[in-house]
């Protein structure tokens, strides 16, 4: 067999090196094998082909090069951190597994002489980074340190040709999204193609260029440099952060009275929304919901409204609350009762009504939004099912408030909603569980933002596909041209313009316009110091107010900052990062009026058993990710 194999491999691979050729290619076929003696001992079990031609049909692509490893130096004069060479000549190939587990990939690595250096799965935690001017990529490896600690180890190729590159990185990317997905890349329709390979790329060029006039540089404050070790030290003692040492340079404050009123009955803090009207922040906690009075420096606690219960006296605790009709309402839901919805009088503290969406009450309530962004005046919001979006109309008579007929708003294929955004114009963005983004020219039903004579229709416009991951939130600039989605260990930004920039996805139909999106999520080495593999994302959301700046969420008990500027021109690594004294249950920057400056406002956040602040000027110096150095040296590294 071995011998009939590398006839075949000669004959059609003819450019092949050496170490390509013979018996020993059963190693490149042998899916989760580590080394060399590994792949040898056993080689039947390496490859279930019994055909050469099955043998092929595995091997994806591969490449010629030179391989490097990113070494971090703790003395930078004396050795700085970067790229040294580690083996030239290497070939690096793609292998299709077939075990029978779904669609899977292996990257593997092989010196000159045949020698298998690295082999390890084809997925997004690669961080994988093409980069044009060095003709190279980029990828991450988990390895375990000299002490036994999980680290990132940071690999580069350098192509040898140019010849090989484009085909090799297409294939790279098709296996990430084939072994993310589970889906076959050949079904993706092709105007989606580039948009959802492009994904997994984090190096790729942005073409997208801020306004000139606009100084993000000032409002950043990322530019204390720290060394990878410096950082990993940091946050992990982050981890133990007393948020009552009282020092002036405290990143957190603990408001006073929080869990002295609200901890008694055992319960947690599920939900907080901010109000800016009412300079007033509401946290639920079981069945009741804590009132805080808020400023800039601090927020204590007011009052609360305990005891929810529905218009038969029965109590339950909201799944989903809103404010609406200029904050003096919070809508609310509940999951035991999933067919109403619950406006609250802030002032009573009392439900004044039970709104269905249905005349038959056959449909489930998932989520809510207000039917504009920043919509404090506007009567009608939005209702979401798995299946329909509707709007609502609180002044319609009857318990149902649905605008017009839902049953024809309802998607013939159940596209299993998850939760939706508006932008300031009203157009809608609606997430879907297999993460999809439908966007609408506005809610179904309800009149058109572009021709308000008319209604919006229920087809969208614009479909962006999905990764595979569920959507847990959506949030859109207020002029609709960015989407800021939330996934369990990532979140997703995409940008909605058409390339003439004079209309958006809600409003034409993207297809192959789609532009490049971006996933962010934190660096492998921040994300094994905070213990990222624990927690998920909270919703992710911009600050309020004119000219969003800034995003804002949450893993664990850390919160993090992206700067929406910096990565809009591509630094995806371009956040800030805080331990605080307990988990995040919910976070937001407080509120401001939509013509109101919004970038400088504290951050509020809700522990489980408390509620905290955290202030903007103090949070902006923390330093940001460091990037990787992209400086190669052909000299083998000193170690």
């Amino acid at each position: 067999f071995f011998s009939h194999l590398g006839v075949f491999l000669l004959l059609t691979t003819a450019a092949q090196p050496q170490a390509l050729r013979g018996p020993t290619m059963s190693w490149l076929f042998g899916y989760g094998a580590k080394s060399k003696e590994e792949a040898g001992k056993n080689p039947e079990e390496c490859t279930s082909s019994s055909t050469a031609a099955e043998a092929r049909a595995k091997f994806v692509a591969q490449a010629t090069g030179d391989l490097f490893k990113f070494y971090t130096s703790e003395n930078e004069s004396d050795c700085p951190s970067k790229f040294y060479l580690k083996q030239q000549n290497v070939v690096v190939a793609i292998c299709k597994n077939e075990d029978g587990q779904g669609l899977s990939y292996m990257m593997k690595v092989f010196s000159p002489t045949e020698e298998l250096i690295l082999s390890q799965a084809v997925l997004p935690s690669m961080h994988l980074e093409t980069h044009e001017s060095t003709n190279s990529f980029v990828w991450d490896e988990v390895v375990a340190d000299h002490q036994g600690r999980a680290m990132a180890q940071h690999w580069s190729i350098i192509f040898a040709t140019n010849d090989e590159k484009p085909k090799f990185l297409f294939e790279l990317r098709r296996a990430i999204f084939e072994a993310t997905t589970q889906q076959p890349f050949v079904n993706v329709q092709e105007e989606d193609q580039s948009y959802v390979l492009a994904a997994n790329d984090y190096g790729q060029s942005v073409d997208e260029a801020l306004d000139p006039d606009v100084d993000f540089l000032a409002f950043d404050g990322l530019s204390i440099d720290e060394t990878p070790q410096e950082r990993r030290r940091r946050l992990e003692s982050d981890m133990f952060y007393d948020a009552e040492s009282g020092s002036e340079d405290d990143m957190v404050e603990r408001i006073t009275g929080a869990s002295t009123k609200l901890e008694p009955r055992g319960e947690v803090n599920s939900l907080l929304v901010d109000s800016a009207r009412h300079k007033k922040t509401f946290v639920v906690q079981g069945n009741s919901i804590g009132v805080f009075n808020r400023g800039h420096d601090d927020c204590m606690f007011d009052t609360e409204i305990s005891n929810i219960q529905s218009l038969s006296g029965k109590a339950f605790t909201p799944s989903k609350m809103m404010l609406h009709n200029c904050d003096r309402q919070v809508v609310l839901l509940n999951n035991n009762d999933p067919k109403k919805m619950y406006p609250m009088d802030l002032e009573t503290g009392k439900v004044v009504e039970e709104w269905t969406v249905d005349k038959h009450d056959a449909i489930s309530v998932i989520h809510n939004a207000h039917s504009k962004k920043y919509g404090y005046e506007e009567e009608t919001l939005v209702a979401l099912a798995k299946n329909v979006a509707v709007g609502i109309d609180p002044r319609l008579s009857g318990s149902c408030k649905a605008i017009g007929n839902t049953q024809e708003y309802i998607q013939s294929k159940n596209p299993e909603f998850t939760c939706c955004a508006t932008t300031a114009k009203g157009h809608l963005a609606v997430a879907c569980a297999k993460g999809e983004i439908k966007l609408f020219t506005g809610v179904p039903g309800m009149p058109n933002p572009l021709n308000d004579k008319k209604t919006a229709p229920k087809t969208a416009k614009t479909v962006l596909p999905g990764f595979g991951d569920t959507v847990k939130a959506l949030d859109i600039t207020a002029d609709g041209h960015w989407i800021l989605a939330t996934c369990a260990s990532y979140l997703l930004m995409v940008n909605t313009q058409m390339p003439d920039e004079n209309s958006t996805g809600f409003q034409d139909r993207l297809g192959k316009h789609k532009k490049r999106p971006r996933k962010l999520d934190l660096s492998p080495e921040d994300q094994l110091a905070t213990g990222a593999s624990k927690y998920t994302f909270t919703p992710a959301s911009f600050n309020w107010g004119k000219g969003e700046m800034f995003i804002i969420t949450s893993l664990g008990p850390y919160v993090i900052e992206w700067n929406f500027r910096r990565v809009q021109q591509g630094n995806l690594r371009a956040y800030t990062i805080k331990g605080t004294a307990a988990n995040i249950i919910s976070e937001q920057f407080l509120a401001v009026l939509p013509d109101e400056d919004g970038h400088e406002m504290p951050i509020v956040m809700a522990h489980p058993h408390d509620v905290t602040t955290m202030k903007r000027k103090s949070y902006g110096k923390d330093p940001s990710a460091p990037g990787l150095n992209l400086e190669f040296d052909r000299t083998e590294h000193r170690s």
